[in-house]
């Protein structure tokens, strides 16, 4: 096969994965995810004049992603409040692409480094990239309207830059993608201390300076960050760490989402071939290695360390799935090429990018009607209480929920008495995991909120003929048995409830709620009960 023949082989593949990207990330365009909205609000009010708050007069830092923050109040400022969810989406699919295309690049960069692989790099590194296309983690969360695929877009930018940097002796501008990468997530300050480790290590006095450079770079703005989180919110540390300090998803361990992740998602395949890459890779390209390694180890790390996540498809872990991927396809080509020294087998390129679609297709359509399901479940019930809400409340008056994604963005004259505490200082500081702060309910009820929003789910074994239901979390079960709440917000509940026919009116009987809003949720009931203040 000729160079030239070959570098149109390369491209057509390279195209090819980025359109099956493109495809599996389109799946997904449709969903609503709650907690993009926060970051809208703070970027709504930011517009507004009233700062980057969450509630005017609340110095409260509820949000993680600093620079989507800005990027989504210029898109407000330019294009206003409606379009904004597009907008994060088009950022999240647009990092994504550049992400499987960095990644595919990265690898090309270390097999030219290879005597015999060199010539044919271009048409093995779409392995690298097909491994990310292919997770459905990765894409379902290009389209969320959060930071995840910005953020993995910034790592593997720097990865490429780190490995330029070492190349070449020179500058090549990795202080500003980690400085970028520290400003969207607050575990880009860890991996920063990573890259520029690896690239010290392994490029010793050669590479001093613009080690030295690039630190100085990133932690200028780092140290700008934490002075602005300083002045403008009175801590250094964003109001979600403590208020999900001690219990980030229930019982599920940071460890055994790793795990998890990576029997599920990645088939076990890409770890092991990852880890045999450096194990095979010949000496000039083994300390290359060194920043991916230490950014995938400082990754699992920070996921062991904070725990696990809410949201499905596994949030916190396909941020370092490029760079993984990239250390993957090396050590795949390396085995195969260990295996046969004649010409390069590659049909047997095709077993780890078939073993992970084989793993993924299942799960890409349990995902797909989980976002289906409530995507259509935020329009029926957040939406629709956000409207019912704006039909009734006066600006400045208060509404307390758990979910104050959607409502809040759209209610944004309200204020907000977030019941979790992610955008309240007092809650978040409370003793407890998150779904689970012991705070005393007074503190609600003496903000006197004009309605309270409680999550209401049926009880495992109940159906619609004998109904019992219970709140979602320990913090709304402790606000409705407060003597408080049945004193001001339920309505007398009456003799006959589970006489009425109709499922609405019954709800509303049995639970002596104002209101009743169905989000549908895959796995039962999901109510959004609403009662008002009755003095």
């Amino acid at each position: 096969m000729s160079a030239r023949v070959r570098q149109r082989v390369a491209l057509a593949l390279t195209v090819a994965v980025l359109a099956g990207y493109l495809l599996h990330a389109g799946a997904y365009a449709s969903q609503l995810n709650d907690d993009a909205f926060i970051t809208f609000r703070y970027s709504r009010n930011l517009v507004l004049g009233r700062g980057p708050v969450y509630n005017p007069g609340e110095a409260v830092e509820g949000y993680t992603n600093f620079l989507l923050m800005l990027m989504a109040a210029g898109a407000i400022a330019a294009f206003g409040p409606d379009d904004v969810l597009i907008f994060a989406k088009l950022v999240g699919v647009l990092s994504g692409l550049a992400a499987v295309a960095l990644t595919i690049q990265l690898a090309a960069r270390w097999l030219r480094s290879i005597d015999r692989l060199g010539a044919r790099a271009g048409l093995l590194a779409p392995l690298a990239g097909g491994l990310v296309a292919l997770d459905s983690g990765f894409a379902l969360h290009s389209t969320t309207g959060l930071e995840t695929t910005l953020f993995a877009v910034l790592l593997i930018l720097a990865l490429l830059l780190a490995d330029r940097t070492l190349a070449r002796g020179r500058w090549q501008g990795l202080g500003l993608a980690l400085a970028l990468a520290a400003l969207t997530r607050p575990e880009g300050v860890g991996l920063t201390v990573a890259v520029l480790a690896g690239v010290a290590l392994a490029g010793r006095r050669r590479v001093a300076r613009p080690v030295v450079l690039d630190a100085a770079i990133a932690l200028a703005v780092i140290a700008a960050h934490l002075s602005f989180r300083y002045l403008t919110y009175h801590d250094l540390l964003p109001n979600t760490y403590y208020a999900k300090a001690g219990g980030i998803a229930w019982k599920a361990s940071g460890l055994d989402y790793l795990r998890a992740y990576a029997a599920q998602h990645l088939a076990w395949i890409v770890p092991v071939l990852l880890a045999l890459a450096p194990l095979l890779a010949p000496a000039n390209v083994r300390l290359r290695l060194l920043p991916a390694l230490l950014t995938v180890a400082a990754g699992a790390a920070a996921v062991c360390l904070g725990g696990a996540d809410w949201m499905p498809a596994f949030r916190l872990c396909v941020v370092y799935l490029p760079a993984a991927a990239a250390l993957a396809a090396l050590g795949a080509v390396l085995l195969i090429a260990w295996i046969t020294h004649r010409r390069m087998v590659y049909a047997l390129l095709l077993v780890p990018p078939g073993v992970m679609a084989a793993r993924q297709w299942p799960l890409a359509l349990q995902y797909h009607h989980h976002v289906e399901t409530r995507t259509r479940g935020y329009l029926r019930g957040h939406a629709a209480l956000a409207d019912w809400l704006l039909a009734r409340c006066r600006p400045g008056e208060t509404i307390a929920l758990m979910d104050i994604g959607l409502v809040g963005y759209r209610c944004i004259d309200l204020r907000i008495l977030d019941i979790t505490g992610l955008t309240d200082r007092t809650i978040a500081h409370s003793p407890g995991g998150f779904l689970d702060k012991r705070f005393d309910p007074a503190y609600v009820f003496d903000r006197r909120p004009r309605y309270i929003v409680l999550v209401l789910t049926d009880r495992p074994g109940s159906d619609i003929r004998t109904l019992e239901l219970i709140p979602w979390t320990w913090i709304e079960d402790r606000l409705m048995a407060s003597p408080e709440f049945e004193r001001h917000y339920r309505r007398p509940v009456a003799e006959a409830a589970g006489a009425a026919t109709d499922v609405r009116t019954r709800i509303l009987n049995l639970t002596g709620a104002t209101e009743v809003f169905f989000h549908d949720y895959p796995l039962g009931l999901y109510l959004l009960t609403v009662y008002e203040f009755r003095p």
